[in-house]
């Protein structure tokens, strides 16, 4: 693969900001309420069940009170972790040294700008191989594009990435085979597990697979059971996942065919998502445990990519590509075929009262 020029570079600044604007003019779904609402009952439940009172202080504040003990919750922001340890595990650099000091596997990668997009090249010739280009810092799954396999697609994924007024830091990194996992620890002891399935739309043999993802986005807004607390969006990681399995967003699936809509799973729904609590590796514990340690934190969601998750780390090549403060909680409710709240709100809450 050839370097990039100046005068490329230049092009791609200019594309970057006519990108931006496009994005600026569109009228993002709004989930807000959506997620709110989720939390508030999410913590009521866990306080009714340890027989707490909830005080609503505004602002989607929740103060839960019990004999003398008060803590206090914002959606899934609990008072437990610090402004730098939550700082420091955005950083997906310092997480990944810190994953393989800590004895475990994290994915290569390389810091690039779109100033430095020949470095991000040579990164993908060394590595031979599909990769992932991603903000440095933690972006909740925005901005992720899989499958960057050629300079074209790099090219595109590092302008879909760059949505900010400066020059952002991005990662290209070796894209790693297996399912998407997320790991929830409290004091390095697993409260739950989900394996976050890739994002799907369920084809009805009328409507393309545009149509099917405005209606998937009107289904989660609107259904009485929650589906997600995000919306679908089409993207460029979208295309990529569609043109590699021959698809388009003009393509009409099957009645009842299931199709990968995007890699990334952070915006999939509640049909993706299955519990894997009991199946987890006891090894991914004693990360959690030293990751704790080392940023002074107590709830920790880490994201596993694993093929196995069942076994040994070291032994099945898992690769840990995130580490989450404060986790996403909603992740371990939006499960398929589960019904009632896990537990997790209630055990996290507990702690919180004991520790007031």
């Amino acid at each position: 693969m050839r370097a990039v020029s100046t005068l490329e570079t230049r092009s791609l600044l200019l594309r970057r900001y006519a990108h931006m604007y496009r994005r600026f003019r569109a009228t993002p779904l709004n989930f807000n309420e959506r997620r709110a609402g989720f939390y508030a009952s999410y913590w009521e439940d866990a306080a009714r069940q340890l027989g707490a009172c909830v005080n609503r202080l505004g602002d989607d504040y929740l103060e839960v009170a019990r004999n003398g003990s008060s803590a206090r919750v914002k959606d899934n922001s609990v008072d437990l972790d610090t402004y730098f340890s939550r700082g420091l595990a955005d950083d997906k650099v310092f997480v990944t040294g810190l994953v393989g000091e800590l004895g475990f596997f994290a994915p290569r990668f390389r810091e690039y700008t779109l100033r430095s997009l020949s470095s991000a090249v040579g990164f993908l010739e060394e590595v031979g191989a599909p990769c992932v280009v991603k903000p440095r810092v933690g972006s909740g799954g925005c901005g992720i594009t899989t499958a960057v396999n050629t300079r074209r697609r790099l090219i595109e994924a590092s302008l879909a990435t760059s949505d900010s007024l400066t020059l952002p830091a991005l990662m290209i990194e070796q894209q790693i085979a297996g399912d998407s996992y997320r790991l929830l620890y409290l004091d390095g002891s697993l409260l739950h597990a989900v394996k976050r399935g890739r994002c799907t739309v369920i084809g009805d043999g009328l409507s393309t697979i545009r149509e099917l993802v405005v209606r998937e986005n009107e289904s989660r807004l609107t259904d009485s059971r929650l589906q997600s607390l995000s919306p679908l969006t089409i993207d460029l990681e979208m295309k990529y996942t569609l043109t590699d399995q021959g698809k388009t967003l003009r393509t009409i699936p099957d009645r009842g065919e299931r199709v990968v809509v995007k890699n990334v799973c952070n915006q999939n729904c509640r049909r993706d998502q299955e519990e894997v609590t009991a199946y987890v590796h006891g090894d991914y514990a004693q990360l959690a445990s030293a990751v704790g340690t080392r940023l002074g934190a107590h709830l920790i969601g880490i994201d596993v990519m694993s093929e196995e998750i069942s076994a040994s780390p070291s032994q099945s090549g898992s690769a840990i590509t995130e580490i989450n403060i404060p986790p996403g909680l909603h992740y371990h409710e939006l499960v398929e075929h589960q019904h009632n709240y896990s537990g997790v709100g209630a055990a996290v809450l507990e702690y919180l009262l004991r520790k007031a």
